[in-house]
C-alpha cells in the first residue's frame, strides 16, 4: 500500500510541535542568587526495520538497539548559567573512511541525529541569559539545527534536510530576545566539524573532528524568528562554512558547506480535546568542492557549487487528553549532490541527475505518557533516483521508538 494514499487525508493540512532553530529557552530562573544544580535524563530506542541500506549485508538490516543515553547537568547562579550533557550511548552516523559508501547519507547504520565525534559529549558551555540578551560560549547544537525534544528523535523520523543542517560546533552563540520575546534575532561564530566524510570530503582520511576543522575559516550563523501571531511564527536561518583545504582533490579539497533554512509554524486549532499544529520549511544547501579561488582554478573539472533546495511539512494532529498524536510529513528535494555529482554525474554538469528530484514521506503515531515516557511507530518511504552502489531503489523503513525525558 502506498503512503500517500494512506495520509491523503491530512495533505490537506499544509505541522511542527517545536521548529528547527528555535532559541533555546531560560533554563532556570535567573532572579534566584543562589547556587541551583539540575540534571535531567535523556533516553532513546527502539527497533529499527531496514536501518542498514546497503546491499550485502544480512543480518544488520532489523535492529533492537538504543539511539541515546545522556545525562544533562546544568548550573546556575543568578543570570549566569552552564550545560554539561554526557552522552553514554549515541548510534551516531557511522563511517568509515576505507568504504566508500559510507560517504552517503542514504547508508549508514546510526540512528541519531547528532554526530558526537571523539568526546561523548552534546553540548558544554557557558554563558549568561539576562532575559532580553543571552550568550554561550563552548560546544552547541547549532541554531538553525534539531533541539533536543524537538519535532524528530531519530534519523528514520527525520527529514533528510533536518540531518543535513543540525551539528555540534565549538564556538560562542548570542542572541536578543525584543517585544516581550516575540522577536529573536541571533549569531554564532563557530569552528569545528559536525559531518566528517559526509558529502564526499574525506579530508585527513576523515580523522576531523567537531572539536577540530579543516581549515582556518570559521563558520557564521544566523537566525531570526518573529512570533507575528500567538499561532504563528515565521524563521530564518543561515550557516555559512567552509570543510576540508585548497588546493585539493574531489575528496580532500575544499568543500561548501552552506545551509540556509527558512519557513513558518502556525496552529490553526487548539482545545483540550483535540491540536492541530502545521510547519512548512524551505531549504538551500550548498556543497560540492568551491569553483571560486584556487580551488576552482585546480580542480576545474570536479569544482562545481551543488545547490540542493527543497522543501518538507509536517502535519501533527493530537488528541492531548489521551497523549495520542499522528504526524505526516512530506520532503521534496532536489537529488544532486556530490556523491551523485562523482559517481552517477561523472563530473558532468548536462547529466539528467542534475534535474532529478528525490521525495520521502514519513507517517508516525504517537502515544505519550504522563511520566515524561513516549512510544511511537513510524514507516518511511523514500523515493530517490539515480542512487549510487547498485542500488535500484531504497527499501521502506519502520520502527518502534521508545523516549523518556526527565528531570531528576
Amino acid at each position: 500500500m502506498n503512503l500517500k494514499s494512506i495520509v491523503f487525508g491530512f495533505c490537506l493540512l499544509p505541522t511542527l510541535s517545536i521548529s528547527a532553530g528555535e532559541p533555546p529557552p531560560t533554563r532556570f530562573d535567573s532572579s534566584n542568587d543562589n547556587y541551583i544544580l539540575s540534571a535531567d535524563l535523556e533516553l532513546v530506542g527502539g527497533v529499527f526495520i531496514n536501518d542498514h541500506l546497503e546491499q550485502g549485508t544480512a543480518g544488520r538490516e532489523n535492529q533492537i538497539k538504543m539511539t541515546r543515553a545522556l545525562l544533562g547537568l546544568g548550573l546556575q547562579k543568578s543570570s549566569w548559567q552552564s550545560r554539561l550533557e554526557l552522552v553514554g550511548i549515541g548510534d551516531e552516523v557511522y563511517q568509515d573512511p576505507d568504504d566508500r559508501a559510507y560517504q552517503d547519507i542514504y547508508r549508514n547504520l546510526g540512528t541519531d541525529i547528532y554526530y558526537y565525534g571523539d568526546f561523548p559529549v552534546r553540548e558544554v558551555w557557558v554563558g549568561q541569559d539576562l532575559r532580553w540578551v543571552f550568550w554561550r560560549a563552548g560546544r552547541v547544537i547549532n541554531l538553525i539545527g534539531e533541539p533536543p525534544g524537538g519535532r524528530f528523535d531519530t534519523a528514520g523520523e527525520s527529514p533528510n534536510a533536518v540531518l543535513l543542517a543540525t551539528g555540534l560546533f565549538n564556538g560562542v552563540q548570542a542572541g536578543v530576545r525584543l517585544k516581550d520575546e516575540r522577536i529573536n534575532l541571533s549569531i554564532g561564530i563557530l569552528g569545528g566539524n559536525d559531518h566528517p566524510r559526509l558529502g564526499a570530503n574525506n579530508y585527513l582520511d576523515g580523522k576531523l573532528d567537531v572539536n577540530e576543522k579543516g581549515n582556518n575559516t570559521p563558520a557564521f550563523e544566523v537566525y531570526t524568528s518573529f512570533q507575528a501571531l500567538d499561532n504563528l511564527r515565521p524563521y530564518a536561518g543561515y550557516l555559512s562554512n567552509k570543510t576540508g583545504s585548497a588546493p585539493g582533490s574531489f575528496e580532500s579539497g575544499k568543500h561548501n558547506d552552506m545551509r540556509l533554512v527558512y519557513g513558518v509554524d502556525y496552529q490553526p486549532y487548539r482545545s483540550n480535546r483535540v491540536a492541530v499544529d502545521i510547519g512548512a520549511q524551505g531549504f538551500q544547501f550548498t556543497r560540492g568542492l568551491t569553483e571560486a579561488g584556487s580551488q576552482g582554478e585546480a580542480t576545474p573539472l570536479e569544482s562545481y557549487d551543488i545547490d540542493q533546495n527543497g522543501w518538507f511539512a509536517t502535519v501533527n494532529l493530537s488528541f492531548p487528553g489521551a497523549g495520542i498524536s499522528i504526524r505526516y510529513t512530506r520532503e521534496e528535494m532536489d537529488r544532486m549532490d556530490p556523491i551523485a555529482w562523482r559517481d552517477i554525474a561523472n563530473f558532468d554538469t548536462d547529466h539528467p541527475v542534475n534535474d532529478a528530484r528525490e521525495t520521502r514521506d514519513i507517517l508516525s503515531v504517537e502515544k505519550a505518557f504522563k511520566s515524561g515516557f513516549s512510544l511511537r511507530g513510524f514507516y518511511r518511504q523514500d523515493d530517490v533516483p539515480y542512487l549510487t552502489g547498485g542500488d535500484e531503489e531504497l527499501e521502506d523503513r519502520a520502527g518502534l521508538v521508545f523516549s523518556y525525558y526527565v528531570t531528576l
